[in-house]
């Protein structure tokens, strides 16, 4: 699953409001959860972070691109 979130262009300057919160549909129980984005780790994260209801983790990948926007991919943890 892909969500690509857009930013004004202050971003690119680090100035200006970009949600700090992306909108992801659980892989397994199709629940929509809010997730915290964290824009201080840098231009590309990787991490597992669990749903709100059926507890089962997810692959989060988050992408900072050039243009201010947010790509945010959710995956099961436990595809191979």
């Amino acid at each position: 699953m892909r969500h690509d979130q857009g930013a004004d262009d202050d971003f690119l300057s680090g100035e200006g409001p970009i949600d700090s919160g992306a909108r992801i549909r659980c892989p397994y129980c199709g629940v929509v959860n809010e997730i915290a984005l964290d824009l201080h780790s840098g231009h590309s994260q990787d991490y597992v972070e669990d749903c709100d209801v059926c507890r089962r983790p997810w692959q989060i990948r988050l992408i900072y691109d050039p243009y201010g926007r947010i790509i945010v991919e959710v995956s099961a943890a436990d595809d191979p």
